[in-house]
């Protein structure tokens, strides 16, 4: 769940023999007809880039970025290459008996969600997916995945045992057009998160439109929303687990009321990534179950977030 803090990087400065300057960060490099180190087009590597070329009069190519990324001279790409859905298809109608797992949705509804791209083998893709009406630039992380062969299979995707998603992708930080929207339909209570709605969480207070709920300096927490079906004063628990600490589980639960449980105070500290779903159950003891999650938490620096958006 990520609002957006992108830091700039200054690339390498060289300079010629004739001390002529080859680049900084992502500009162009200067011409160098003498031929010397970073002779005439020996570009310098992009903000996330490889490095540059070497020039046509000789000279050695700018080196690559300070953050070595794959994204080439101009860094990540700038659009999405060609994408489609292959299973499910948009408004596809989802029943107990399609979730993988055998349960009947006990544990939440797990699907297999397999899309074709036409990218470079190894080349990361993320899904994401929101319940949320209405247009989300950046809508909550499900699964990342790597290109295979023009395709990426995300496997044992959890989506909310009730509801519409609307499922997108992400490659290289780049929205693709392609979405589709699925219906799940478990017979059980509505469970979902609704808030926050982004996949990064910042470090900006609240009150100035951020993530945090905490005072600056003490732990980080944010708040999370659950909308729901289920009677008024029945309970939500909300699961939270760091990705690099699976097995260490934090539950959280406060009391349904007007089709919403409010959390105004998670903590998710260290900076990471974490897993989050909720359990609604109404009096009748059935439990429905939301998405599953994964709400990154980058409060240290701009620098530590993009590091982690282009390597996660």
């Amino acid at each position: 769940m990520r609002t957006s803090v992108v830091a700039g990087l200054l690339g390498v400065v060289a300079l010629g023999s004739a001390g002529g300057l080859v680049g900084c960060g992502d500009d162009l490099p200067a011409a160098n007809t003498d031929g010397g180190t970073g002779g005439r087009g020996g570009g310098s590597g992009g903000r996330d880039g490889a490095a540059g070329g070497s020039g046509p009069d000789g000279g050695t190519g700018g080196a690559a970025g300070r953050d070595g990324g794959t994204g080439g001279v101009d860094g990540p790409p700038t659009t999405c290459p060609a994408v489609s859905f292959v299973t499910p298809t948009d408004g596809a109608m989802l029943r107990a008996a399609d979730d993988k797992s055998g349960d009947a949705c006990a544990n939440g509804f797990q699907y297999d969600i397999v899309v074709s791209v036409a990218g470079a083998d190894n080349t990361d893709v993320e899904l994401h997916g929101t319940s949320t009406p209405g247009t989300v630039t950046d809508p909550p992380l499900l699964m990342a995945g790597k290109i295979q062969g023009g395709v990426v299979r995300f496997q044992n995707v959890q989506l909310a045992s009730t509801g519409t998603t609307r499922l997108s992708l992400q490659i290289g930080g780049v929205t693709c057009s392609a979405t589709i929207s699925v219906t799940v339909d478990c017979n059980l209570p509505a469970c979902t998160i609704s808030k926050p709605n982004h996949s990064v969480l910042n470090g900006v207070p609240v009150a100035q439109g951020g993530d945090r709920a905490s005072s600056p300096g003490g732990l980080f927490q944010a708040a999370f929303e659950v909308t729901t079906d289920i009677e008024d004063g029945r309970p939500v628990v909300l699961s939270v687990s760091n990705v690099a600490t699976p097995t260490a589980i934090t539950m959280v639960t406060v009391n349904a009321m007007s089709g919403k449980a409010t959390f105004p105070g998670v903590t998710l500290q260290p900076d990471g990534d974490y897993k989050v779903e909720a359990r609604c159950t109404n009096a009748a003891n059935q439990a429905g179950r939301s998405q599953q999650l994964t709400s990154g938490h980058h409060d240290s620096s701009p620098k530590a977030w993009a590091s982690h958006r282009r390597g996660r």
